[in-house]
């Protein structure tokens, strides 16, 4: 599995060494290093999930610790279903990891995490392999965004149309 690097925090990071001023050359060697690559998946407000393939947990981002009010020393190497998804969901996505593990590309799918807290989050997800030197699968990628705003916005939208209808029958 790649070594994916620890968090800096972001007021240790100094702006010159991740965006330099200069002409596009600098800005290309910025964007082909590990710096920028790292301050987008410490600073991004998405989800950055590394699960080994058999689903066990080997990175997070702050965002997703934000999130869940789980830090990484306290989730790596737990099953990602058992610790962050309800039960009555598990084998629907269990199912669909598998799809995944086996090579089918998933993006778009949304299903709930749930926090410390209980709370449950819908997430947007987006997956991709890790592949080592020789090509072969070591991990999964998984990018989540966190949709649950607009799931409960779409609901009461379909529940005010529904009672619309029916005001319209009476």
């Amino acid at each position: 599995m790649h070594d994916i690097p620890p968090s800096t925090k972001p007021e240790q990071r100094r702006t010159d060494e991740v965006f330099p001023v200069g002409g596009d050359s600098a800005h290309a060697r910025v964007i082909d290093s590990g710096a920028f690559s790292r301050r987008v998946v410490e600073d991004a407000p998405v989800i950055v999930l590394v699960l080994d393939l058999e689903g066990r947990i080997q990175h997070i981002n702050p965002f997703f610790e934000r999130l869940t009010g789980y830090r990484l020393d306290e989730v790596r190497g737990s099953a990602w279903f058992d610790s962050f998804l309800p039960e009555w969901d598990r084998d629907r996505v269990r199912a669909l990891f598998g799809r995944s593990a086996a090579g089918e590309h998933v993006k778009g799918h949304v299903n709930p995490i749930v926090t410390r807290s209980g709370e449950e989050r819908q997430i947007e997800w987006t997956d991709g392999f890790i592949r080592d030197d020789q090509g072969e699968a070591t991990g999964i990628l998984a990018i989540g965004q966190d949709v649950t705003v607009l799931v409960q916005a779409e609901l009461r939208l379909r529940e005010a149309l529904q009672v619309e209808r029916i005001l319209q029958i009476e």
